[in-house]
């Protein structure tokens, strides 16, 4: 493997690049305030990453838990825009668990093998008016997807019994140390949380020490070559393609598979071990407490489209070359 150090230069190389070029304005004041946008966001999302936030049995913790656990089940695999909306608009009932207890909200699917998709076999009156936004649900953006809705009833119920006598974080852990991240991601797939992104994100999102390798990582990992690093047998042709199973390999390179996101996750906390909140401070002005967390925004941010609502105004992954592993052609930062 390439040196680790190497790796985190180019990391700094990355996020004073996003910062300096990616939220860049002609107009000075404004390219200041995009700034200081991203900065927000960035610090806030880090703040609220940290598991001590999510220890002990008050209904804040619980509840807490409980938010993050649902909201990512309804952010995947649809744009982030369609499931903001439709959380705002079913939070009001989703954000307590103890709702589902009500049996309005029984329901049972099974899979249509003629269809190829799963159907309804019994719903209780909520669920009826979730899936037609009809009743409470009049004039609100629900999702219809079954395996969701069955998923997310049954874990409220599941966690709703476990937390009246036990902390909430174990219904996550099982007990398991909190550094041991496979063991507790093994568990939650074992109570049918959801797929292995969706709760790596949830993981990420409570403070466990995890990214969310989605496509947008796992393509800069890719580029930079980071990922023949440390992907066994990883062919020198792979495309952007095969990282969606659309390319010469199929499925067989996808990144939601664990042989890639298992080793980019591992490689990810190799090079922030020995991170120096010092260089990074240094770097743009400022860096959180939460290294990882905003290892993993700054990544994303990268490659994403420019979103006006966090600053940015380009993406900058396009074109990658190698010359973004030589740490000497970043241009010099100073934070504000």
């Amino acid at each position: 493997m390439k040196d680790l150090h190497d790796k985190y230069q180019t990391y700094r190389c990355i996020r004073k690049r996003v910062w300096d070029e990616a939220t860049f304005s002609p107009d000075s004041v404004q390219h200041d305030q995009n700034k200081n946008l991203l900065k927000s966001k960035i610090t806030n999302l880090c703040r609220e990453s940290d598991l001590s936030r999510f220890r002990g049995s008050s209904d804040r913790v619980k509840n807490s838990i409980w938010h993050h656990m649902w909201t990512k089940i309804r952010y995947a695999g649809i744009k982030a825009e369609i499931a903001s909306t439709e959380i705002s608009d079913i939070s009001f009932i989703f954000d307590h668990y103890e709702n589902f207890f009500d049996g309005k909200w029984n329901i049972k699917i099974e899979w249509d093998k003629k269809e190829k998709k799963h159907k309804l076999v019994e719903a209780g009156s909520l669920i009826e008016d979730f899936l037609s936004r009809t009743g409470v649900f009049e004039k609100r953006q629900t999702v219809g997807n079954l395996v969701k809705l069955n998923k997310t009833i049954g874990l409220a119920r599941a966690y709703g019994k476990f937390v009246k006598s036990h902390d909430p974080i174990q219904f996550v852990t099982l007990g398991a140390d909190e550094n041991d991240i496979w063991k507790i991601h093994e568990h939650l797939q074992g109570i049918g949380y959801t797929s292995d992104l969706t709760a790596l994100h949830f993981m990420m999102d409570i403070g466990f020490q995890v990214i969310k390798p989605d496509i947008v990582i796992s393509r800069l990992f890719l580029h930079l070559g980071w990922l023949h690093d440390i992907v066994y047998n990883l062919p020198d042709d792979i495309t952007d393609d095969d990282l969606v199973g659309k390319g010469k390999y199929k499925s067989k390179f996808q990144y939601t598979s664990p042989k890639l996101y298992k080793p980019i996750i591992d490689l990810t906390r190799q090079i922030l071990k020995n991170n120096n909140s010092d260089d990074l401070k240094h770097d743009i002005g400022w860096s959180t407490n939460n290294p990882i967390r905003e290892f993993d925004i700054f990544m994303v941010k990268y490659g994403q489209e420019p979103e006006k609502k966090w600053g940015l105004t380009k993406n900058l992954s396009r074109g990658l070359g190698a010359d973004l592993a030589k740490t000497s052609k970043c241009p010099s930062s100073t934070g504000s």
